[in-house]
């Protein structure tokens, strides 16, 4: 089963990212640090370092590959300088 990633940005001023994954709605991962994205029942961990000069919207793909292991693959172009998602 893929999800797609289809809006990943940062807001600087509440120090949030926000996730949008298709058919599951909107997920907000507070604080910058290393959180994990629950996608059924599996942990996916998602870093995030920087949110200098950003304009653009990065686009990955989520795969799960099983119970204990997903990927993020970048599809789109990111913008800015110091951006990381990592899995």
């Amino acid at each position: 089963m893929i999800y797609k990633v289809t809006a990943v940005f940062p807001i600087k001023e509440k120090q949030q990212l926000y996730i949008n994954l298709e058919n599951i709605g909107d997920t907000e991962i507070k604080d910058i640090k290393p959180k994990f994205l629950i996608i059924n029942d599996i942990k996916v961990q998602v870093s995030y370092i920087g949110m200098m000069n950003i304009k653009g919207i990065p686009v990955v793909v989520v795969r799960v590959i099983d119970q204990n292991y997903c990927t993020v693959e970048e599809i789109g172009n990111i913008k800015g300088e110091n951006i990381y998602l990592e899995c």
